[in-house]
């Protein structure tokens, strides 16, 4: 009854039979012997996609990958595979490669090509450069490997912000926050020539904003780590910004030109800086002033609580 089973080759590649529903030879290694010449001449010299070597000798996708770079071979890139495909007759998207790349993408990765976006972005001033920079001092990263990061609540106001600077993939986490990366030295050394840094809680300081853009980095900063709300207690409008640097916000409270506000700490190495109704108004009319709704960045939930405010004293 054994004999008449149906059979097939051991799948660590020793060419040997086994019994339908077996495997592996007992006590034959269990990864498979990897053909890497088979796998050069189809990349290489027949020109398949990653997807198409899998395929027609049975490996899977990120072993042939693995295998090419263990090796020393690059991997084409999406643009080059397009040329590939175009040159064979079939548009990038009816490639298994295309379909997915494109799958991956529609789930959140990134591949990062060189023009996603624009690395030059803080080399030139602009109303949109000195909001995103204030946001950045309040609620962005930059990390140790190089790369600048966004993890909000507000996923429309980072959409703004990757449209700016050029397109990302805007990434929904589980925690209900939604995350933004870019991977660029070149940014990260424009951002630290601007005064950012590594660690920035601890060591935020006044930095150097020209006048014309000195309402959208205050309103950056504000969207990020700043605060509006009515006081039930009191029957009023307050705000306040929030930092781990006093410092720091001496010099808003100086910038904004208002004389009021109380400097208190409220907790282990934060510190806000409050203003009562009258100023909170001032306050409103300094960082929306000569707003342009349909092409400066600002968070919107803010902005409706200072119209709500403004209405109500009928400015």
């Amino acid at each position: 009854m054994v004999a008449s089973q149906k059979q097939q080759f051991c799948t660590c590649g020793c060419g040997e039979k086994v019994n339908l529903g077996n495997r592996y030879i007992r006590g034959h290694n269990r990864r498979k012997q990897v053909n890497i010449s088979s796998i050069c001449r189809l990349y290489i010299q027949e020109e398949m996609s990653i997807d198409e070597v899998a395929e027609k000798i049975g490996y899977s996708h990120n072993l042939v990958k693995r295998c090419l770079h263990q090796h020393g071979f690059k991997t084409r890139s999406a643009t080059t595979a397009a040329q590939l495909a175009s040159r064979k007759g079939k548009g990038y998207m009816q490639t298994a490669e295309g379909r997915r790349r494109h799958g991956l993408v529609m789930k959140g990765h990134s591949f990062n090509r060189r023009l996603q976006y624009d690395r030059s972005f803080f080399k030139k001033p602009s109303r949109s450069m000195y909001y995103i920079l204030g946001f950045i001092f309040a609620d962005g990263c930059v990390s140790e490997d190089q790369r600048l990061m966004f993890s909000i609540k507000d996923e429309v106001l980072l959409e703004k912000i990757a449209q700016t600077i050029g397109k990302q993939t805007v990434r929904k986490l589980k925690s209900g926050y939604f995350s933004l990366t870019y991977c660029s030295k070149e940014m990260i050394r424009d951002l630290k020539r601007l005064g950012v840094t590594g660690r920035k809680t601890e060591r935020l300081k006044p930095v150097y904003v020209p006048k014309q853009y000195l309402n959208h980095f205050i309103r950056g900063y504000f969207d990020g780590d700043g605060c509006i709300s009515f006081n039930i207690a009191l029957n009023k409008y307050v705000s306040c910004f929030s930092s781990s640097s006093p410092r720091f916000l001496e010099w808003i409270h100086k910038i904004i030109e208002i004389k009021s506000g109380c400097l208190r700490k409220y907790a282990l190495n934060c510190f806000e800086l409050r203003f009562g109704e009258p100023d909170t108004i001032r306050l409103g009319h300094f960082i929306y002033h000569n707003l342009n709704l349909n092409k400066d960045i600002y968070l919107e939930r803010k902005w409706l609580r200072f119209q709500k405010l403004f209405n109500q004293i009928n400015i």
